[in-house]
C-alpha cells in the first residue's frame, strides 16, 4: 500500500466532509469567484468537527478572483 502525504481535493462536499471526519485536511484553499449564484454550493456536507485554522495567504488575481489559502491547526 502507498503511504499518501499530500492529494488535492477538488471535488463536492460529500467527498471533503469524509476527509475532515478523519482528520486528514491539514490544508484549505479556498477560490471566491466573483459570480453571485444563488443560494451557492456548500462548502461541507455535513457539521462536521470544528477545527482551527489561521490565514496563511490571499491572492488576489486580475479577473477578480480571490484565493485564500488556511492551514489547519494541529
Amino acid at each position: 500500500m502507498t503511504d499518501v502525504r499530500r492529494v488535492w481535493l477538488v471535488v463536492g462536499a460529500a467527498l471533503v466532509a469524509a476527509f475532515r471526519a478523519e482528520g486528514l485536511i491539514s490544508e484549505y484553499i479556498l477560490s471566491v469567484m466573483p459570480v453571485l449564484l444563488g443560494s451557492g454550493i456548500p462548502l461541507f456536507a455535513g457539521p462536521g468537527p470544528a477545527a482551527s485554522v489561521g490565514l496563511q495567504a490571499a491572492q488576489t488575481f486580475a479577473s477578480g478572483l480571490v484565493q485564500l489559502t488556511y492551514q489547519v491547526a494541529k
